[in-house]
């Protein structure tokens, strides 16, 4: 099926009336994405004569791809959190959502490894700029590479998995295709039934963050004292808190909101880019009639938290690729790699450095103000 039907299949289904409220969400993220994909598939057919460009065009245009609602990489991550709220709300079609679930996150993961190489390959540029390192176009010219790499595998990707697919001059989705069809032979809940689910798959969801921060099952409390399986992974679960409630549409709504109503205990989470983000805004849905209060308060400090740990990450994630960067391509080991670092970063944070920030803002999240306990509570109510 083209795209230009799929477009209208997806116009169809978020017009009507009769459609279940979970197939009806669905529907609206899909919608959210496909201005991306016809961005990527308007490149493909541009560059299907030119050699140079063949490989590359399409991923680099999805990539590149804005529109009102965010990029492709927010619509995905949005598709993402409903397949893993109603694989666990719909257990007899679980296996269909973990097949959908698979389906995105190839996309996304792609869209992720590209991101990665063009965010260090432009911060690489500036700091070459500003100090002339003598390694400075090698270091560059690595994430250059790494960048032209992943647009060339993220291409391959969605022709290989028919995301796109270009004959005769027309592109259609096979994949996109068979996704609505297996939304169409979901059982879908009726609307009392599937908040209920919901609710409950959020506190679910806040009793993972308080077990993994140390405040719940001691058994499943990470250790913060490693990088990837400690700090990277708490950051993971909470920012996935902070994205069900997005990708719900309609349904949640911000509670206790305006500055008279806010936690002033809560305070230092109130900064003008968080209470004022794009991703707490809740925009009402008139097939939402009975919403979830979601305690502004607390989802402002759940912002807060998530950027506060991406800011450590991310500086000692720039150590770690320029370290990478430096010994791909100078061939230096031990101290003359860590000398050359220093040429970069003057004070590259150390594991030790991270984990320490990041387990005092954990305690302060968990233990002093007891973010998570206090909207599991907030949800806990509403069932």
């Amino acid at each position: 099926m083209t795209l230009v039907a799929l477009r209208a299949q997806i116009e169809e289904l978020t017009t009507s009336d009769k459609l279940r409220i979970g197939h009806y969400r669905f529907a609206n993220r899909l919608k959210w994405l496909l201005p991306h994909l016809e961005c990527a598939a308007v490149a493909m057919k541009d560059s299907a004569k030119n050699e140079k460009t063949v490989n590359e065009a399409a991923a680099e245009a999805l990539f590149n791809s804005d529109h009102e609602t965010g990029n492709a990489r927010n619509a995905l991550f949005h598709l993402e959190a409903l397949t893993r709220i109603y694989e666990k709300t719909h257990e007899d079609d679980a296996n269909a959502f973990e097949k959908l679930n698979e389906y995105f996150k190839e996309l996304e993961d792609g869209l992720g490894r590209i991101d990665y190489y063009e965010a260090f390959l432009a911060e690489t540029r500036e700091m070459h700029t500003g100090n002339k390192h003598a390694d400075g176009p090698a270091v560059c010219g690595y994430f250059a590479g790494g960048y032209h790499a992943e647009l060339q595998n993220l291409t391959r990707r969605l022709r290989d998995s028919e995301w796109l697919v270009l004959e005769e001059g027309v592109i259609s989705s096979p994949r996109l295709e068979s996704i609505l069809e297996v939304l169409d032979d979901i059982d879908w809940q009726k609307d009392k039934k599937d908040r209920k689910g919901i609710l409950s798959f959020l506190v679910e969801t806040l009793e993972k963050v308080i077990d993994k921060g140390g405040y719940g099952d001691a058994a499943k409390a990470l250790n913060f004292t490693q990088l990837e399986n400690g700090v990277h992974e708490f950051r993971r679960t909470i920012r996935w808190m902070s994205i069900y409630p997005q990708a719900l549409g309609g349904l949640c709504r911000l509670a206790n909101n305006g500055p008279d109503a806010l936690d002033t205990n809560l305070s230092a989470y109130y900064t003008d880019e968080i209470v004022s983000g794009k991703f707490n805004k809740y925009l009402p849905d008139p097939r939402e009639e009975n919403r979830i209060d979601i305690d502004a308060s607390l989802i402002f400090a759940f912002s807060f938290v998530i950027s506060d740990i991406g800011n450590v990450k991310d500086a000692g994630q720039l150590s770690e690729a320029l370290e990478l960067a430096l010994e791909r391509t100078t061939q230096a080991t031990g101290s003359d790699l860590h000398k050359a670092l220093h040429h970069w970063v003057k004070e590259p944070p150390t594991s030790d450095s991270i984990c320490s920030t990041v387990s005092g803002i954990v305690e302060g999240f968990l233990g002093t103000h007891q973010i998570p306990q206090r909207l599991m509570k907030c949800f806990e109510d509403q069932l």
